[in-house]
């Protein structure tokens, strides 16, 4: 006989998603399972070299996805330091400049994103970078005070 202790849990946990895809704030800390319940939304970072940025930025405003944030990082990955020599002194330099871009897209919109970062980033040598992508819970406008899709 199959255990039925979970199924209450279940049966709330149902409950709730619906009362969030009707767009109750009530149970806001949970909104992290929003899919089906219209437009969600992802945040893709991607850590790229300094020359990628121009064809990445192009092309994605090509496609319709303009808005991103562009930040100067420093940082070590599996490559390791590199020496450079200047006048005769030599020195290792453990953390490499990289960009990072932050893309808010919708779930359609992710791998057409991560495909032009991909194909303009990829050299083939080590230190192209990496692209991380991850649910986005919550976005809200400061000037208006829109929510989620709106505030986009």
């Amino acid at each position: 006989m199959p255990d039925r202790s979970d199924q209450p849990v279940q049966i709330a946990l149902k409950i709730v998603r619906a009362e969030l895809c009707r767009g109750d704030r009530k149970y806001g800390a949970l909104r992290g399972d929003r899919r089906g319940c219209g437009q969600h939304r992802q945040k893709i970072e991607a850590y790229i070299r300094h020359e990628a940025l121009e064809a990445i930025r192009s092309e994605l405003y090509a496609i319709g996805l303009p808005s991103m944030s562009v930040s100067d990082v420093l940082g070590a990955g599996r490559q390791a330091g590199i020496v450079e020599h200047y006048r005769g002194a030599s020195e290792v330099l453990h953390l490499r400049p990289k960009l990072r871009l932050d893309l808010v897209v919708s779930d359609e919109d992710v791998e057409r994103a991560i495909q032009v970062i991909l194909t303009h980033a990829r050299s083939g040598e080590i230190g192209d970078g990496k692209v991380f992508v991850w649910d986005l819970e919550r976005a809200v406008r400061i000037r208006t005070g829109e929510l989620d899709g709106d505030a986009l």
